[in-house]
């Protein structure tokens, strides 16, 4: 199936959709959803580069200062609590909006 098929089809389900629920068009199910996952993508990105940056840190522990300096670098944990957030929101979203589950 083509990519402009597949939209299509998305489109004409989540406008299905929306009869039971006027106050949502497809236009603002699309723009969220698109925003979500672009946070979601942003969120690992993140995690990942505080991971490098702590063990980057980790392997100049020697030096001076290099203490105060990894203190002042959240610690990974914090974004995969957000994650974990965004993960629910997806879930509600996807429940509210299941057309999108195809």
């Amino acid at each position: 199936m083509k990519k402009s098929q597949l939209k299509k089809i998305i489109k004409e389900e989540i406008s299905k959709s929306l009869v039971e629920n006027e106050e949502w068009n497809v236009g603002d199910v699309q723009s969220v959803f698109k925003q979500y996952l672009l946070t979601r993508k942003t969120l690992v990105n993140a995690a990942g580069n505080i991971t490098k940056l702590n063990n980057l840190l980790e392997k100049h522990s020697n030096k001076p200062q290099s203490d105060t300096l990894s203190s002042w670098v959240p610690d990974d944990h914090q974004i995969w609590d957000i994650m974990n957030k965004m993960d629910n929101f997806n879930k509600g979203f996807m429940a509210m909006f299941p057309h999108l589950n195809r």
